[in-house]
């Protein structure tokens, strides 16, 4: 609850109130429960044994040392697995593989010119865009850049004066005063087309052009074909009318290309599909920035991000927010770890109000915790944004077997300490819990199941630690094992 990443706070909120819900549930309905429940017993009931966990309390009790070797045996093991654990970021590989969207991005990804990836750059003008531009292109991990400024070929002003004297006649073209056509003027049109293409024909002929050839008989004999169907008297009426509404037609669509659409490049000349595609409500221009390498990986993400923000300031988008969001995760989970370590700390100081049953039940979450990160690191298994949210779990959840077995250690009571309702309830309940949390990772999103078998794997580790290392660390750190009495089955409580 007290870090900046909201999602995480809204998940302590929940299990917290979950937390009291289920302690006050404990408190007040699970004893009346049990009273009721004795009531109806006509014996009274039967001290609960653990028998077969009699070898652990004599190992721990009187060959503490041995198991503590054996422990830092372990420990050392969990070292090294530790050391293979990586930090995966990619949020794509939390994902279901299978889906279609999912390949979708997987197949845009291995095609740079369709990726969705950009940073983008607000520039106030073309000048400012323009450079800005040429700054970004050279950039080693960027991959191209888009902008306005690719609408404009190169040597748009030289093109400008013959663009403008066409203008102009089409211009002129379209003022002109439609004329009906006449049929001896289309006769003598047509007869001038004919003569053009027979001397096209010949040349194509002479110069060996037999694909030319094929083109130009087709077209004059349908030029002759038209020369036979045209009347030898007026027009008809119905000709004259298609004829005026064609001729309207096409001076609509000639009249935006005269001279008046001409000039300078300018954002207002552009239609309206692309200027608001690349030009801003206010007048800025937007300049992509694609990248070469895979965004989804952090290393790369957090590579083209510096290189692209030491040389142009002031640039967003999807990749500068999902590097954002992944910081601001990461370090909202290492603040809920430091401060859940600090929350049990205090707790324990205030419950034992000494320092001895603190450290040791601290101590046996801190093995458990690196048993944990040394099981999750052999059997290859990734740190990923979904499992990150084990570890404040964790140090909640795995302190509780080290608390019970030291209040139980506290209470001086002679014979077993593990091999009694102690021990069953703690097995039990962690194995309850993992059955809860480890259903999720039995789920096909990814992320999902490695954060259930994270909890899970954490949870075992802690219980275990709290069976051995809890009562071990009591005994090396009170009286000498030879002065207690060896742990009988008859004094089990």
């Amino acid at each position: 609850m007290f870090t900046d990443f909201k999602g995480l706070r809204e998940f302590g909120v929940v299990a917290g109130f979950g937390v009291v819900a289920s302690l006050l549930v404990t408190l007040s309905v699970v004893p009346a429960l049990i009273l009721l429940n004795d009531r109806r017993r006509a014996a009274a009931p039967r001290p609960v044994s653990a028998g077969h966990l009699r070898w652990l309390d004599r190992w721990t009790s009187q060959r503490p040392r041995l198991v503590l070797a054996l422990v830092l045996v372990l420990s050392l093991a969990a070292v090294f697995g530790a050391a293979r654990l990586r930090y995966q970021g990619n949020l794509l590989l939390l994902q279901d593989q299978t889906l279609d969207s999912v390949q979708l991005e997987l197949k845009l990804l291995r095609d740079q010119h369709t990726t969705s990836w950009f940073l983008a750059y607000s520039a106030r003008d073309l000048s400012e865009l323009a450079e800005v531009t040429s700054r970004a292109a050279l950039l080693p991990s960027v991959q191209r850049v888009e902008s306005v400024l690719d609408l404009y070929p190169p040597g748009a002003e030289r093109r400008l004066v013959p663009a403008q004297r066409l203008a102009g006649r089409l211009e002129a073209w379209v003022a002109l005063e439609a004329r009906p056509s006449q049929a001896p003027a289309l006769a003598a049109a047509n007869l001038r087309l004919c003569e053009a293409l027979e001397e096209a024909l010949e040349q194509a002929l002479a110069g060996g052009l037999d694909d030319a050839l094929v083109v130009l008989e087709r077209l004059l004999e349908e030029a002759r074909e038209v020369k036979a169907a045209l009347p030898e008297g007026p027009l008809p009426g119905a000709t004259l009318r298609y004829e005026a509404r064609l001729t309207a037609a096409l001076r609509e669509r000639l009249r935006p290309f005269g001279q008046g659409s001409l000039g300078p490049a300018r954002a207002d000349r552009l239609p309206a599909v692309l200027r608001e595609r690349f030009v801003g409500a206010h007048g800025r221009y937007l300049l992509r920035i694609y990248p070469k390498g895979n965004l989804w990986d952090p290393d790369e993400l957090a590579a083209f991000l510096a290189e692209v923000e030491a040389e142009i300031p002031g640039v967003t988008g999807v990749p500068a927010m999902l590097h954002g969001a992944s910081t601001v995760m990461v370090e909202a989970y290492r603040k809920a770890g430091w401060i859940a370590l600090a929350v049990v700390t205090l707790s324990l100081l205030l419950l034992f109000r000494s320092l001895r049953p603190t450290l040791v039940a601290l101590g046996s979450l801190a093995v458990g915790v690196l048993w944990t990160a040394g099981l999750m690191g052999w059997l290859g298994f990734d740190l990923n944004p979904a499992n990150l949210i084990a570890l404040p779990l964790m140090l909640g959840i795995g302190i509780d077997s080290a608390v019970h077995v030291v209040h139980r250690a506290r209470e001086g009571r002679p014979g077993p300490l593990i091999a009694t309702s102690l021990g069953r309830a703690l097995i039990y309940s962690g194995l309850t819990s993992v059955a809860s949390f480890g259903t999720l990772a039995l789920g096909s999103h990814p992320g999902t199941a490695s954060m259930g078998t994270a909890i899970s794997v954490g949870i075992l580790c802690c219980v275990s630690a709290g069976l051995v290392v809890a009562p071990t660390l009591w005994t090396l750190s009170g009286p000498k094992a030879a002065d207690r009495n060896e742990p009988t089955e008859a004094a089990a409580a």
